[in-house]
């Protein structure tokens, strides 16, 4: 799903309302602790990502990239964190 807005989302990644919070999830799936990725998606800091959300890329090319995601119906938006492969322009 291709939008005005810029782009989507795949879908399947990890995705944090901080980049500093990003850095966990990354190292606790690189590690297989399903426990500790549990505890970051239970506090509400990270969570797995739908594929064709709506997104506009602010920065990043390679590896983590900084996206607003917006609400299906565009009007309200949060930043974001994932991977950049996540993103779909």
């Amino acid at each position: 799903m291709h939008t005005a807005l810029g782009g989507s989302l795949i879908g399947g990644y990890p995705v944090c309302f901080s980049e500093q919070a990003f850095d966990e999830p990354v190292k606790a799936l690189t590690r297989n602790d399903e426990g500790w990725w549990n505890q970051l998606r239970q506090s509400g800091q990270c969570f797995i990502a739908k594929g064709g959300a709506p997104v506009q890329r602010v920065s990043g090319t390679i590896g983590t990239c900084k996206v607003r995601m917006f609400t299906p119906v565009g009007k309200s938006s949060a930043l974001v964190w994932t991977v950049c492969e996540n993103y779909l322009p």
